[in-house]
């Protein structure tokens, strides 16, 4: 089957672009924020070793929550309940950390962007593991392909925002809201992919093949049983 065929279909998959656009946009929402982390806590006047220990902070707390959910999603299947919450769940935390973001709450801030990586990071595994389902019998990369070259394009478009919500560097830090042009920013950006996330309801398509087949098999079986007896 031709690639043009297999991402044409995928295109055309009304099931599937609310996911990939919301993955897509998520993706490059992080990747934008890690990238100016440093000048987004330098109104606050932490310092680029602060920004080096929030987005270590972030990852390491992402990966083992990335394999609770994948564990999570092998037990239930819930692919879809894990997806929504877990948006749902990335959004308020990242509000938590915008608003915990101010002098003298570095340990707070920290918990904060802890709790951010451990809601948002396992969300790209799971949504990879939802595009596998739903596009089914369409070969998981190809899906795969799509979200990772969606999220590229959206992140070259938030880093360009967020960069022109942000002060410049050789303006001494001052602080006075939290509620700033890069939070405003950042946070409406993440609340409409939050918003993309409840928009996919496309069926199991794999289960229910597979169950399908399996029924099949049985019933075959049960055939020649019958006729062997």
């Amino acid at each position: 089957e031709s690639l043009t065929r297999i991402y044409g279909q995928l295109l055309c998959d009304v099931g599937f672009l609310p996911l990939m656009l919301f993955i897509g946009l998520g993706l490059g929402c992080i990747n934008s924020f890690l990238t100016n982390l440093e000048r987004i806590v330098y109104p606050v006047g932490y310092s680029k070793d602060v920004a080096g220990l929030f987005g270590a902070v972030m990852l390491l707390a992402g990966i083992p929550s990335a394999g609770f959910a994948s564990f999570l999603l092998d037990r239930t299947g819930a692919y879809r309940i894990v997806l929504k919450a877990g948006a749902i769940c990335g959004l308020l935390a990242a509000t938590v950390f915008f608003a915990l973001l101010r002098p003298g709450q570095l340990g707070w801030s920290t918990v904060a962007v802890g709790v951010l990586g451990a809601t948002a990071i396992p969300l790209f595994p799971v949504a990879i593991g939802t595009a596998a389902e739903i596009t089914f019998p369409v070969p998981e990369e190809a899906s795969t392909a799509l979200i990772m070259l969606t999220g590229q394009f959206f992140g070259i478009g938030t880093v360009f925002l967020f960069s022109s919500c942000l002060p410049d560097e050789t303006v001494p830090p001052s602080f006075s809201t939290v509620w700033t042009p890069m939070c405003i920013a950042c946070l409406s950006t993440f609340g409409l992919s939050v918003c993309m996330s409840q928009l996919v309801n496309a069926k199991y398509r794999r289960r229910t093949i597979e169950a399908e087949e399996a029924l099949r098999v049985c019933s075959r079986q049960v055939s020649l049983d019958a006729n062997v007896s």
